[in-house]
């Protein structure tokens, strides 16, 4: 029910208590809102704006330090991204390439933390973009995506920074594993996607464990 969506929020307010974060998105978050969607979307301003806090909730923890938290993020945030039309996606796909700004080298000058931590969190989410391409069957909008995402798996300075690169090397990584479980869905997947698109992939995947 709407009410048990609603029952999550206080949890996933700015400050809440990592072990409350953690549970939220693990284990109720994702399947409150799945369940629920058509309502949070079509019931009034009051349920799209909830659906709109708890999303936004989601990509926040993205830029959390703890790894258990930005699993489950991850997760609940591609999750909601499969639900959403294409031209929403495109938006949000360049909204948070501007929000990111350009990928950055392990030479480059220090950040502040509250930059770094942005960073951390809009490319974490274009990387949730690629899972949800992956989920959807490589819809058409899945070149956009990897043309966004794919540069910042090079990206490098210690910490939240290097956090961003190993979010989307594992996305990059998730995605092949996928589209290369069969010949046949990895032929589709090389037809709907340019040459260039395809070498960002191979050259921004990092280290292949799930070939090892």
């Amino acid at each position: 029910q709407i009410a048990d969506v609603r029952a999550l929020q206080p949890l996933l307010c700015e400050g809440a208590i990592e072990k409350e974060l953690e549970k939220a998105f693990s284990a109720g978050l994702k399947p409150a809102i799945a369940a629920n969607f058509f309502i949070l979307l079509t019931g009034g301003d009051g349920s799209s704006g909830l659906y709109g806090a708890m999303s936004l909730a989601a990509e926040r923890a993205l830029g959390l330090a703890k790894p258990e938290i930005r699993t489950a993020a991850r997760s609940s945030v591609a999750s909601f991204l499969t639900l959403e039309a294409e031209a929403e996606l495109v938006v949000k796909l360049k909204n948070l390439k501007a929000l990111a700004g350009p990928a950055r080298k392990a030479t480059d000058a220090a950040v502040e933390a509250d930059e770094a931590v942005t960073f951390c969190r809009a490319v974490s989410a274009m990387a949730c973009l690629l899972l949800a391409a992956a989920d959807c069957g490589v819809p058409r909008w899945s070149g956009q995506a990897i043309q966004a995402v794919a540069p910042y798996g090079k990206t490098g300075r210690p910490g939240m920074q290097e956090l961003a690169r190993k979010e989307v090397q594992s996305a990059i990584q998730a995605f092949l594993k996928l589209q290369q479980s069969s010949q046949t869905s990895w032929t589709e997947c090389q037809q709907k996607l340019t040459a260039t698109q395809l070498d960002l992939l191979n050259d921004n995947k990092g280290k292949l464990s799930y070939f090892s």
